[in-house]
């Protein structure tokens, strides 16, 4: 997966984490999960065998491709269409 993502270094203030800049604007680099999306989720990584959630997450969206370029197929109300890159 070849994306070219521009990322933010935070320069002062209460939000220290870095920015990466999405299609709906900058977005922190941290993702929050919910309990029971946290447990499934590391578990996922343990069975893979990974030490970094990052790695887990690239598994994941690699297994998951064919099933997110068939998103750009589906009509979202009040969202106009995005050039994902391929």
């Amino acid at each position: 997966m070849n994306i070219s993502a521009r990322t933010l270094r935070p320069s002062g203030g209460k939000d220290r984490h870095s920015k990466v800049f999405t299609a709906k604007g900058p977005r922190d680099r941290r993702v929050r999960l919910s309990v029971s999306t946290a447990i499934q989720f590391y578990d996922v990584q343990d069975r893979l065998g990974y030490d970094q959630p990052s790695k887990a997450v690239e598994w994941l969206m690699k297994k998951a491709k064919n099933a997110i370029d068939e998103l750009s197929q589906i009509p979202l109300p009040g969202i106009d269409r995005l050039t994902l890159p391929s």
